[in-house]
Protein backbone atom coordinates (compact mmCIF):
# COMPACT_ATOMS: atom_id res chain seq x y z
CA UNK A 1 0.00 0.00 0.00
CA UNK A 2 1.37 3.45 -1.11
CA UNK A 3 2.20 5.77 1.69
CA UNK A 4 0.41 9.12 2.14
CA UNK A 5 3.74 11.00 1.98
CA UNK A 6 4.57 9.66 -1.47
CA UNK A 7 1.02 10.46 -2.69
CA UNK A 8 1.31 14.04 -1.45
CA UNK A 9 4.64 14.49 -3.19
CA UNK A 10 3.19 13.25 -6.47
CA UNK A 11 0.26 15.64 -6.25
CA UNK A 12 2.66 18.50 -5.46
CA UNK A 13 4.79 17.67 -8.46
CA UNK A 14 1.71 17.58 -10.67
CA UNK A 15 0.65 21.00 -9.43
CA UNK A 16 4.07 22.40 -10.34
CA UNK A 17 3.91 20.80 -13.79
CA UNK A 18 0.35 22.08 -14.39
CA UNK A 19 1.30 25.58 -13.20
CA UNK A 20 4.32 25.64 -15.49
CA UNK A 21 2.19 24.34 -18.33
CA UNK A 22 -0.38 27.06 -17.71
CA UNK A 23 2.35 29.70 -17.89
CA UNK A 24 3.59 28.22 -21.15
CA UNK A 25 0.01 28.04 -22.48
CA UNK A 26 -0.73 31.63 -21.51
CA UNK A 27 2.57 32.72 -23.04
CA UNK A 28 1.72 30.87 -26.26
CA UNK A 29 -1.78 32.39 -26.39
CA UNK A 30 -0.26 35.76 -25.53
CA UNK A 31 2.23 35.36 -28.35
CA UNK A 32 -0.62 34.79 -30.78
CA UNK A 33 -2.83 37.63 -29.47
CA UNK A 34 -0.10 40.14 -28.78
CA UNK A 35 1.77 39.10 -31.93
CA UNK A 36 -1.32 39.75 -34.05
CA UNK A 37 -1.87 43.10 -32.41
CA UNK A 38 1.82 43.93 -32.77
CA UNK A 39 1.64 43.11 -36.49
CA UNK A 40 -1.32 45.47 -36.90
CA UNK A 41 0.46 48.21 -34.97
CA UNK A 42 3.60 47.66 -37.04
CA UNK A 43 1.54 48.17 -40.20
CA UNK A 44 0.08 51.38 -38.75
CA UNK A 45 3.54 52.56 -37.78
CA UNK A 46 4.86 51.80 -41.25
CA UNK A 47 1.98 53.72 -42.82
CA UNK A 48 2.76 56.67 -40.56
CA UNK A 49 6.43 56.54 -41.45
CA UNK A 50 5.57 56.32 -45.16
CA UNK A 51 3.27 59.33 -44.83
CA UNK A 52 5.95 61.34 -43.04
CA UNK A 53 8.53 60.62 -45.74
CA UNK A 54 6.05 61.50 -48.49
CA UNK A 55 5.08 64.73 -46.72
CA UNK A 56 8.73 65.78 -46.68
CA UNK A 57 9.16 64.86 -50.35
CA UNK A 58 6.11 66.96 -51.27
CA UNK A 59 7.88 70.00 -49.79
CA UNK A 60 10.93 69.24 -51.92
CA UNK A 61 8.64 69.22 -54.97
CA UNK A 62 7.28 72.61 -53.91
CA UNK A 63 10.85 73.93 -53.96
CA UNK A 64 11.47 72.24 -57.33
CA UNK A 65 8.51 73.92 -58.99
CA UNK A 66 9.28 77.30 -57.40
CA UNK A 67 6.46 77.60 -54.86
CA UNK A 68 8.95 78.19 -52.05
CA UNK A 69 12.65 78.99 -51.94
CA UNK A 70 15.39 76.53 -51.07
CA UNK A 71 16.00 78.51 -47.87
CA UNK A 72 12.37 78.17 -46.84
CA UNK A 73 12.30 74.54 -47.94
CA UNK A 74 14.38 73.22 -45.01
CA UNK A 75 11.93 74.30 -42.29
CA UNK A 76 9.01 73.25 -44.53
CA UNK A 77 10.39 69.71 -44.91
CA UNK A 78 11.20 69.51 -41.20
CA UNK A 79 7.72 70.67 -40.13
CA UNK A 80 5.91 68.46 -42.64
CA UNK A 81 7.72 65.31 -41.46
CA UNK A 82 7.02 66.02 -37.77
CA UNK A 83 3.40 67.09 -38.29
CA UNK A 84 2.57 64.00 -40.31
CA UNK A 85 4.25 61.80 -37.70
CA UNK A 86 2.21 63.41 -34.91
CA UNK A 87 -0.98 62.96 -36.93
CA UNK A 88 -0.24 59.24 -37.23
CA UNK A 89 0.84 58.80 -33.61
CA UNK A 90 4.49 57.92 -34.24
CA UNK A 91 7.82 59.37 -33.19
CA UNK A 92 10.51 60.33 -35.71
CA UNK A 93 13.79 59.07 -34.30
CA UNK A 94 15.90 60.09 -37.32
CA UNK A 95 15.32 61.71 -40.71
CA UNK A 96 17.76 62.37 -43.54
CA UNK A 97 17.89 64.02 -46.95
CA UNK A 98 18.58 61.64 -49.86
CA UNK A 99 19.14 61.60 -53.61
CA UNK A 100 16.78 59.97 -56.14
CA UNK A 101 18.18 56.52 -55.36
CA UNK A 102 17.49 56.92 -51.64
CA UNK A 103 21.15 57.36 -50.71
CA UNK A 104 21.68 59.59 -47.69
CA UNK A 105 23.37 62.90 -48.45
CA UNK A 106 24.93 62.94 -44.99
CA UNK A 107 22.71 65.65 -43.53
CA UNK A 108 19.91 65.06 -41.03
CA UNK A 109 16.70 66.97 -41.61
CA UNK A 110 16.82 68.29 -38.08
CA UNK A 111 19.24 68.30 -35.18
CA UNK A 112 19.46 69.72 -31.69
CA UNK A 113 19.96 73.14 -33.23
CA UNK A 114 16.75 72.97 -35.25
CA UNK A 115 15.90 72.31 -38.89
CA UNK A 116 18.87 71.95 -41.21
CA UNK A 117 18.97 73.49 -44.72
CA UNK A 118 18.36 71.35 -47.80
CA UNK A 119 21.76 70.08 -49.00
CA UNK A 120 22.96 70.50 -52.61
CA UNK A 121 22.73 67.66 -55.13
CA UNK A 122 22.80 67.81 -58.94
CA UNK A 123 20.98 66.00 -61.78
CA UNK A 124 20.75 63.23 -62.73
CA UNK A 125 21.43 62.09 -59.17
CA UNK A 126 18.72 64.51 -58.06
CA UNK A 127 15.81 66.13 -59.89
CA UNK A 128 17.10 69.65 -59.17
CA UNK A 129 20.20 71.22 -57.68
CA UNK A 130 19.30 70.04 -54.20
CA UNK A 131 18.16 66.90 -52.36
CA UNK A 132 15.31 64.95 -53.91
CA UNK A 133 14.35 62.56 -51.14
CA UNK A 134 13.53 62.11 -47.48
CA UNK A 135 14.31 59.06 -45.34
CA UNK A 136 12.38 58.72 -42.09
CA UNK A 137 12.95 56.30 -39.22
CA UNK A 138 9.72 55.99 -37.25
CA UNK A 139 9.09 54.51 -33.82
CA UNK A 140 6.04 53.63 -31.77
CA UNK A 141 5.42 51.77 -28.51
CA UNK A 142 2.51 49.45 -27.82
CA UNK A 143 1.39 47.84 -24.56
CA UNK A 144 0.96 44.08 -24.37
CA UNK A 145 -2.01 42.05 -23.11
CA UNK A 146 -1.16 38.50 -22.00
CA UNK A 147 2.59 38.80 -22.60
CA UNK A 148 2.86 41.01 -19.52
CA UNK A 149 2.35 37.83 -17.47
CA UNK A 150 5.87 36.78 -18.42
CA UNK A 151 7.30 40.26 -17.93
CA UNK A 152 6.78 41.96 -21.33
CA UNK A 153 4.62 45.01 -20.56
CA UNK A 154 5.31 46.90 -23.78
CA UNK A 155 7.03 46.43 -27.11
CA UNK A 156 8.74 48.93 -29.43
CA UNK A 157 8.21 49.07 -33.19
CA UNK A 158 10.77 50.58 -35.57
CA UNK A 159 10.10 51.23 -39.26
CA UNK A 160 11.80 53.12 -42.06
CA UNK A 161 10.62 54.73 -45.30
CA UNK A 162 12.14 56.77 -48.11
CA UNK A 163 10.18 58.96 -50.53
CA UNK A 164 11.54 60.98 -53.44
CA UNK A 165 10.14 63.96 -55.32
CA UNK A 166 10.84 64.85 -58.93
CA UNK A 167 9.45 65.05 -62.44
CA UNK A 168 6.86 62.62 -63.78
CA UNK A 169 8.42 62.17 -67.20
CA UNK A 170 5.83 60.05 -69.02
CA UNK A 171 2.44 60.41 -67.29
CA UNK A 172 0.63 58.89 -70.27
CA UNK A 173 2.87 55.85 -70.63
CA UNK A 174 0.81 53.50 -68.49
CA UNK A 175 -2.06 55.53 -67.09
CA UNK A 176 -5.40 53.96 -67.92
CA UNK A 177 -7.81 56.37 -69.58
CA UNK A 178 -5.15 58.99 -70.22
CA UNK A 179 -6.40 61.48 -72.79
CA UNK A 180 -3.49 62.65 -74.92
CA UNK A 181 -4.71 65.13 -77.53
CA UNK A 182 -2.85 65.85 -80.79
CA UNK A 183 -2.71 69.57 -79.97
CA UNK A 184 0.73 71.14 -79.52
CA UNK A 185 1.00 74.83 -78.53
CA UNK A 186 4.30 76.64 -78.11
CA UNK A 187 5.99 76.62 -74.70
CA UNK A 188 6.14 80.42 -74.93
CA UNK A 189 3.19 82.74 -74.45
CA UNK A 190 1.98 83.68 -77.93
CA UNK A 191 -0.50 86.16 -79.41
CA UNK A 192 -1.37 87.00 -82.99
CA UNK A 193 -0.79 90.46 -84.43
CA UNK A 194 -3.32 92.31 -86.56
CA UNK A 195 -2.38 90.17 -89.56
CA UNK A 196 -2.81 86.97 -87.48
CA UNK A 197 0.94 86.26 -87.40
CA UNK A 198 2.35 84.89 -84.13
CA UNK A 199 4.32 87.03 -81.67
CA UNK A 200 5.89 85.74 -78.45
CA UNK A 201 5.20 88.02 -75.48
CA UNK A 202 5.94 88.22 -71.79
CA UNK A 203 3.49 88.77 -68.91
CA UNK A 204 3.43 92.52 -69.59
CA UNK A 205 2.59 92.08 -73.25
CA UNK A 206 6.11 92.98 -74.35
CA UNK A 207 8.04 90.72 -76.76
CA UNK A 208 9.95 88.12 -74.81
CA UNK A 209 10.44 84.38 -74.17
CA UNK A 210 7.99 84.06 -71.27
CA UNK A 211 6.71 80.52 -70.71
CA UNK A 212 3.16 79.42 -70.10
CA UNK A 213 2.80 78.77 -66.36
CA UNK A 214 0.64 76.80 -63.99
CA UNK A 215 -1.22 79.26 -61.78
CA UNK A 216 -2.85 78.62 -58.40
CA UNK A 217 -5.76 79.08 -58.34
CA UNK A 218 -6.12 78.14 -62.03
CA UNK A 219 -6.57 81.06 -64.42
CA UNK A 220 -8.36 80.62 -67.75
CA UNK A 221 -6.09 81.62 -70.62
CA UNK A 222 -6.41 81.78 -74.39
CA UNK A 223 -4.07 79.77 -76.63
CA UNK A 224 -4.37 81.36 -80.08
CA UNK A 225 -3.91 79.67 -83.46
CA UNK A 226 -1.80 82.04 -85.54
CA UNK A 227 -1.17 81.60 -89.24
CA UNK A 228 2.64 81.76 -89.57
CA UNK A 229 4.32 79.12 -91.71
CA UNK A 230 5.15 76.98 -88.70
CA UNK A 231 2.08 78.10 -86.78
CA UNK A 232 1.71 79.00 -83.12
CA UNK A 233 0.16 75.57 -82.65
CA UNK A 234 0.70 72.20 -84.26
CA UNK A 235 -1.72 69.33 -84.79
CA UNK A 236 0.15 66.09 -84.34
CA UNK A 237 0.25 63.22 -86.79
CA UNK A 238 1.12 60.29 -84.52
CA UNK A 239 1.43 57.71 -87.29
CA UNK A 240 3.37 59.97 -89.67
CA UNK A 241 1.10 59.22 -92.60
CA UNK A 242 -0.68 62.57 -93.00
CA UNK A 243 -4.43 62.90 -92.83
CA UNK A 244 -5.08 66.55 -92.02
CA UNK A 245 -8.19 67.71 -90.17
CA UNK A 246 -10.07 64.41 -90.44
CA UNK A 247 -7.27 62.53 -88.68
CA UNK A 248 -7.04 65.27 -86.04
CA UNK A 249 -10.78 64.98 -85.32
CA UNK A 250 -10.48 61.20 -84.97
CA UNK A 251 -7.54 61.50 -82.55
CA UNK A 252 -9.46 63.98 -80.38
CA UNK A 253 -12.54 61.76 -80.22
CA UNK A 254 -10.65 58.50 -79.78
CA UNK A 255 -7.07 59.23 -78.69
CA UNK A 256 -4.58 56.55 -79.71
CA UNK A 257 -1.35 58.52 -79.45
CA UNK A 258 1.24 57.38 -76.90
CA UNK A 259 3.75 59.82 -75.46
CA UNK A 260 7.15 58.14 -75.72
CA UNK A 261 8.95 61.16 -74.32
CA UNK A 262 10.71 64.29 -75.62
CA UNK A 263 11.65 64.27 -79.29
CA UNK A 264 10.76 65.36 -82.81
CA UNK A 265 7.26 64.61 -84.13
CA UNK A 266 5.57 65.13 -87.46
CA UNK A 267 2.73 67.63 -87.70
CA UNK A 268 -0.45 66.86 -89.60
CA UNK A 269 -1.37 70.55 -89.92
CA UNK A 270 -0.23 73.87 -88.48
CA UNK A 271 -2.05 76.96 -87.28
CA UNK A 272 -5.79 77.33 -87.80
CA UNK A 273 -7.38 74.09 -89.00
CA UNK A 274 -10.64 75.96 -89.74
CA UNK A 275 -12.52 72.72 -89.17
CA UNK A 276 -16.00 72.48 -87.68
CA UNK A 277 -15.62 68.75 -86.83
CA UNK A 278 -12.35 69.47 -84.97
CA UNK A 279 -14.04 72.29 -83.06
CA UNK A 280 -16.98 70.06 -82.12
CA UNK A 281 -14.68 67.24 -80.99
CA UNK A 282 -12.75 69.58 -78.67
CA UNK A 283 -15.93 71.17 -77.29
CA UNK A 284 -17.24 67.74 -76.34
CA UNK A 285 -14.26 67.51 -73.96
CA UNK A 286 -14.89 70.88 -72.31
CA UNK A 287 -14.30 70.71 -68.52
CA UNK A 288 -12.01 67.68 -68.96
CA UNK A 289 -8.33 67.66 -68.02
CA UNK A 290 -6.33 66.52 -71.04
CA UNK A 291 -2.63 66.12 -71.76
CA UNK A 292 -1.09 68.19 -74.54
CA UNK A 293 2.53 68.16 -75.78
CA UNK A 294 4.21 71.56 -76.16
CA UNK A 295 6.84 72.52 -78.74
CA UNK A 296 9.92 74.74 -78.57
CA UNK A 297 11.41 74.34 -82.06
CA UNK A 298 10.38 73.47 -85.64
CA UNK A 299 12.16 71.98 -88.64
CA UNK A 300 11.23 71.41 -92.27
CA UNK A 301 12.44 67.78 -92.08
CA UNK A 302 13.05 65.10 -89.48
CA UNK A 303 16.27 66.26 -87.76
CA UNK A 304 17.04 62.83 -86.33
CA UNK A 305 19.91 61.97 -86.47
CA UNK A 306 21.11 65.20 -88.14
CA UNK A 307 20.32 68.41 -86.23
CA UNK A 308 18.07 71.01 -87.79
CA UNK A 309 20.08 73.89 -89.36
CA UNK A 310 19.83 77.20 -87.53
CA UNK A 311 18.63 78.94 -90.69
CA UNK A 312 15.88 76.39 -91.36
CA UNK A 313 12.61 78.27 -91.82
CA UNK A 314 10.01 75.55 -91.50
CA UNK A 315 6.95 75.90 -93.66
CA UNK A 316 4.52 73.84 -95.67
CA UNK A 317 2.71 70.67 -94.72
CA UNK A 318 5.60 68.33 -93.84
CA UNK A 319 6.85 70.01 -90.67
CA UNK A 320 8.48 68.50 -87.60
CA UNK A 321 8.01 69.95 -84.10
CA UNK A 322 10.35 69.39 -81.17
CA UNK A 323 8.25 68.47 -78.14
CA UNK A 324 10.25 68.71 -74.89
CA UNK A 325 7.35 68.33 -72.47
CA UNK A 326 3.74 67.51 -71.74
CA UNK A 327 1.28 69.79 -70.01
CA UNK A 328 -1.99 69.04 -68.29
CA UNK A 329 -4.70 71.40 -69.47
CA UNK A 330 -8.33 71.71 -68.37
CA UNK A 331 -10.52 72.80 -71.28
CA UNK A 332 -12.80 75.54 -69.95
CA UNK A 333 -15.35 78.03 -71.23
CA UNK A 334 -14.24 81.58 -70.28
CA UNK A 335 -17.88 82.54 -69.84
CA UNK A 336 -20.46 81.16 -67.43
CA UNK A 337 -22.74 79.39 -69.93
CA UNK A 338 -26.40 79.51 -68.99
CA UNK A 339 -28.63 77.25 -71.00
CA UNK A 340 -26.04 76.70 -73.74
CA UNK A 341 -23.36 74.00 -74.07
CA UNK A 342 -19.98 74.90 -72.58
CA UNK A 343 -17.38 75.70 -75.21
CA UNK A 344 -13.57 75.66 -75.15
CA UNK A 345 -12.74 75.64 -78.89
CA UNK A 346 -13.32 78.73 -81.01
CA UNK A 347 -12.46 77.81 -84.57
CA UNK A 348 -15.44 78.32 -86.88
CA UNK A 349 -18.68 80.28 -86.80
CA UNK A 350 -19.40 83.91 -85.97
CA UNK A 351 -16.11 85.76 -86.52
CA UNK A 352 -17.05 88.60 -84.15
CA UNK A 353 -17.80 86.15 -81.34
CA UNK A 354 -14.56 84.28 -81.95
CA UNK A 355 -12.60 87.53 -82.07
CA UNK A 356 -14.15 88.59 -78.77
CA UNK A 357 -12.89 85.40 -77.07
CA UNK A 358 -9.61 84.73 -78.87
CA UNK A 359 -8.49 88.35 -78.85
CA UNK A 360 -9.96 89.80 -75.68
CA UNK A 361 -7.39 88.43 -73.23
CA UNK A 362 -4.26 88.92 -75.28
CA UNK A 363 -5.58 91.81 -77.34
CA UNK A 364 -4.35 89.90 -80.36
CA UNK A 365 -5.63 89.39 -83.85
CA UNK A 366 -6.33 85.69 -83.33
CA UNK A 367 -9.25 84.36 -85.32
CA UNK A 368 -9.31 80.96 -83.59
CA UNK A 369 -8.16 79.54 -80.25
CA UNK A 370 -8.78 77.14 -77.40
CA UNK A 371 -9.45 78.27 -73.83
CA UNK A 372 -8.68 76.63 -70.51
CA UNK A 373 -6.20 76.52 -67.64
CA UNK A 374 -2.92 74.73 -67.09
CA UNK A 375 -3.25 72.29 -64.20
CA UNK A 376 -0.70 71.57 -61.52
CA UNK A 377 -0.35 67.84 -60.92
CA UNK A 378 1.41 66.29 -57.95
CA UNK A 379 0.83 62.57 -58.24
CA UNK A 380 2.30 59.27 -57.11
CA UNK A 381 4.27 57.29 -59.64
CA UNK A 382 7.78 56.84 -61.04
CA UNK A 383 9.70 60.13 -60.90
CA UNK A 384 13.20 61.27 -61.71
CA UNK A 385 15.37 64.03 -63.13
CA UNK A 386 14.70 65.60 -66.51
CA UNK A 387 16.58 64.09 -69.47
CA UNK A 388 19.55 66.06 -70.76
CA UNK A 389 18.32 68.94 -72.88
CA UNK A 390 14.81 69.02 -71.41
CA UNK A 391 14.54 72.21 -69.40
CA UNK A 392 10.99 72.20 -68.04
CA UNK A 393 8.12 69.93 -67.16
CA UNK A 394 4.66 70.64 -65.79
CA UNK A 395 4.36 67.24 -64.13
CA UNK A 396 5.73 66.67 -60.64
CA UNK A 397 5.39 63.57 -58.53
CA UNK A 398 6.22 61.85 -55.26
CA UNK A 399 7.29 58.22 -55.17
CA UNK A 400 7.74 55.93 -52.17
CA UNK A 401 10.80 53.84 -53.03
CA UNK A 402 11.45 51.91 -49.80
Amino acid sequence: MMSKTRDSNTRGQMLVIVAAGMVVLVAAVGLVIDGGYLWARERDTQNGTDASAEAGAVQLVRVLRGDITVAAGGPAVCDAVEEQAATNGIEVTEAYYTDLAGNRLGIAIDSSGGCNPIPPCTPPTCAGDFASGVEVLGHSTTETFLMRIIGFTEMGIDTTATAIGGYVLNPCESEEGCTLLPISPSVTVTVCDNTNNSVSVDEDGEPGPDLYKVQDPPVIITIPFCKTASGSIGWLDWDGGGGGASEIEGEIRNPTGVWPGPGWYQIAQTGDVNSGPVETAINERTNEVVYIPMFDDVCSHNPDPDPCPADDHAGGSDIWYHLPQLASFRLLDPHDPDGVPARSAWITGNSLEIKAVCGEVSESGATSCITGAFVDIITEGPVGALPSGQLTSTFYGVQLIK
